[in-house]
């Protein structure tokens, strides 16, 4: 299901959703409603481990929509709790933006990436926003083929700028700057304008995409229902290593 049409379907649209497993198939009723659901969840996890879970990147005046705000609160509610270290989950993060207080919170450095684009030289550094508030703790980034745009510049920022490592499987290859032209009726047309290169390197990720430091393939159905995630014990075991 592509994602981004149901995002964009009004409330009270109803779907029906073929799905085959195990060689059986099935259909599913889906019913559009309007409920709240923050961007950002987080928990300290039994092994005294801090878990930020990020749905999306969004920017709002109000800072129960706003995705960099959610996020900093959690950090700051974390570090007080003495958690041994941090897993940002970015694996269902569509893009958007406040990728960039987001990474500030977690590490130094004046320059969180840079834009190249096409014909423009030298590449143009996008500043760091807001003081970092993270304790020196490990941070382990999980990611998988959904994460593009700013969940790909942040697991980049974070992996060379806060020594992050990244587990899951490679992303989905939007690590660009987009442009927006408008079109008829509302609608708009996005064209990416400019490739991200990273802080310390300078250099553009082949595919534009994020390539995991450890590999490990996404969880099943059957693990997720019993409640198990070989991602996110990678994440863990990683970072309870160092």
């Amino acid at each position: 299901m592509d994602i981004f049409l149901l995002n964009a379907l009004p409330v009270g649209v109803e779907l029906k959703l073929d799905i085959e497993r195990a060689g059986r198939s099935a259909t599913i009723l889906l019913r559009l409603i309007q409920a709240d659901v923050p961007s950002v969840e987080s928990r300290l996890l039994d092994d005294g481990v801090g878990y930020v879970f990020v749905r999306w990147f969004a920017s709002s005046n109000d800072a129960a929509r706003n995705t960099a705000a959610l996020a900093r609160q959690a950090f700051i509610a974390l570090a007080a709790q003495d958690a041994r270290g941090l897993i940002i989950d970015l694996r269902s993060a569509l893009g958007g933006s406040g990728e960039v207080a987001i990474a500030s919170a977690l590490c130094d450095g004046d320059v969180i990436y840079s834009i190249q684009q096409p014909l423009t030289a030298p590449a143009r550094a996008v500043k760091r926003e807001g003081e970092r508030i993270w304790p020196d703790r490990p941070i382990i980034i999980l990611v998988n083929e959904h994460v593009i745009s700013a969940g790909e510049g942040l697991a980049l920022s974070l992996r060379e700028l806060a020594h992050a490592k990244i587990v899951g499987r490679t992303t989905g290859g939007g690590l660009t700057e987009m442009s927006f032209v408008p079109l008829a009726d509302g609608y708009v047309l996005t064209i990416p304008s400019g490739v991200v290169l990273g802080p310390l390197s300078g250099k553009d990720q082949p595919g534009h995409a994020i390539k995991p430091d450890t590999e490990v393939p996404n969880p099943s159905i059957e693990e997720l229902l019993g409640g198990r995630d070989r991602q996110l014990d990678a994440a863990r075991a990683a970072l309870l290593s160092k």
